[in-house]
């Protein structure tokens, strides 16, 4: 049984979930280098703050709530029916209200992103708004019912329908921010209007749905998920906000760019959360062997590693499709890579808080990586400018993650750590070689020698795990 669930549930999850982000990371290809060849630095700064703005907005309107739809959707206790019902309402309610003080404060919110007052921009953040809280629970519908196809097509189609806007209004329109943000509210809004018909049969609200019970239990998991999100955007986005105050848009601009190409990584770690949550979720309400956790955290840390020595290692090739005016990006990028390699990795083995509705403790690890965060931006930004930044968010981004694994590590699973240690190192290493310039030659050495240690582990794991999953049957 346990063996059918490894080769069914976990490869097809991934297969599924993961065709969408792969499709969209190429389509991403294509869109980065047409924006950075047809739209200055300065301008391509000032549109990332628009992406900056509704994440803090989305964050404050979902209130916690949509990570308590994914913990009880499962539940044996409550109808999938009242768990979207009562983790919905509320965030509706919230965006409704965040979107008439955006009306109201439309000026001073514009000049401070823009430089300049832009009413037609302003005026469309409402519906945009609105557009990005339905998109995000039609996609969590998709997940948690395991519909990977249909999650993977909505993901093409939003990519596609991107690129296009972006193209005709940077040629046809003008080649500055505002084509950029107008392309995301659009693609946005017509995006959900697509998610909404797949998932229309989900969105069903009755009066009976409300469950008192059901509400205490979500607001009691979700409100300390609230201020803890609140510090990981500080953990995740003060460098942008650093580099606008403490920099120029230009830096801005090379730093945003340079994430753009990070974002590829973190596609696969958008595969990994999409397939692997809803499933963890659902092993740990079945009492799965922990065994067949700690190998897919195994096989998760040498993906991971291996994927990016290989962007790294390429990495020259991949920014001489920026420009001349982005080239500058690549010891930027380096950096950066650390933050989704530990994203993906902290996926399989930091879960240890949400599985026994302990998120009040992921506060402690997100304020010292917050913390940390503006301290070092402080402190490297008027010097080394986007590089500054880019080392900020590594070194902070490391503390928060290694908090994180040994709190979940004291309340679920202890995973290899020694694995995961001798893994950061060849990393570490690898950084190191490029900042101090060595050969290629050096690099590929590392490359050679972090496979041949990563292929031993994984092929040990595997059989040993194979032999415990026979004496299980």
């Amino acid at each position: 049984m346990i063996k059918k669930l490894l080769k069914n549930d976990v490869v097809k999850q991934f297969r599924d979930f993961g065709i969408g982000p792969i499709i969209g990371m190429f389509i991403s290809m294509l869109t980065v280098p047409v924006t950075t060849r047809l739209v200055l630095p300065e301008e391509f700064g000032k549109s990332s703050l628009f992406t900056l703005v509704q994440t803090i907005f989305l964050i404050a309107a979902l209130f916690g709530l949509d990570q308590a739809f994914i913990r009880y959707y499962n539940s044996k206790d409550f109808s999938k029916e009242a768990v979207l019902y009562n983790s919905f309402t509320l965030p509706l309610l919230l965006t409704i209200i965040l979107g008439l003080v955006s009306l109201v404060f439309m000026k001073p919110i514009s000049i401070w992103l823009y430089g300049s007052y832009e009413k037609e921009l302003m005026l469309l953040f409402p519906p945009f708004l609105l557009a990005l809280l339905f998109n995000r629970y039609a996609y969590l519908i998709l997940r948690m019912e395991l519909r990977g196809k249909l999650y993977s097509l909505l993901n093409i189609i939003a990519q596609l329908i991107g690129f296009l806007f972006l193209l005709t209004l940077l040629l046809f329109y003008e080649r500055t921010f505002r084509s950029i943000v107008i392309a995301s509210i659009f693609s946005m809004i017509i995006n959900t209007c697509v998610a909404l018909i797949i998932t229309r049969k989900s969105w069903v609200f009755k009066k009976n749905y409300f469950n008192k019970e059901l509400t205490k239990k979500m607001l009691f998991f979700a409100l300390p998920l609230v201020p803890a999100t609140l510090i990981s955007w500080i953990l995740n986005s003060f460098d942008k906000v650093a580099l606008k105050e403490w920099s120029t848009y230009e830096e801005l601009g090379l730093y945003a760019a340079a994430f753009k190409i990070v974002a590829l990584l973190a596609v696969f770690q958008t595969i990994f959360s999409t397939s692997w949550i809803p499933l963890l979720f659902k092993w740990y309400e079945e009492d799965i062997n922990d065994n067949n956790f700690k190998r897919v955290n195994t096989l998760t840390i040498s993906f991971a590693i291996i994927l990016a020595f290989v962007i790294i290692i390429f990495r020259n090739p991949v920014f001489l499709i920026l420009g001349p005016k982005y080239r500058n990006t690549a010891g930027v990028f380096v950096y950066l890579l650390i933050v989704p390699v530990l994203n993906i990795i902290s996926v399989t083995c930091t879960n240890g808080m949400d599985l026994n509705n302990k998120t009040y403790l992921s506060l402690i690890s997100t304020s010292i990586g917050a913390i940390s965060n503006i301290f070092l931006n402080y402190l490297f930004i008027p010097y080394l400018g986007a590089k500054g930044a880019a080392i900020a968010t590594s070194i902070s981004f490391f503390a928060y993650f290694t908090i994180q694994y040994f709190m979940s590590r004291k309340l679920w699973i202890k995973f290899d750590l020694k694995h995961l240690i001798i893994n950061l190192l060849f990393l570490t290493t690898l950084m190191l070689a490029i900042e101090f310039e060595f050969s290629i030659i050096i690099e590929l050495i590392l490359f050679g020698l972090m496979v041949l240690y990563n292929f031993k582990v994984c092929k040990c794991n595997i059989l040993y795990n194979n032999t415990k999953i026979k004496s299980l049957n």
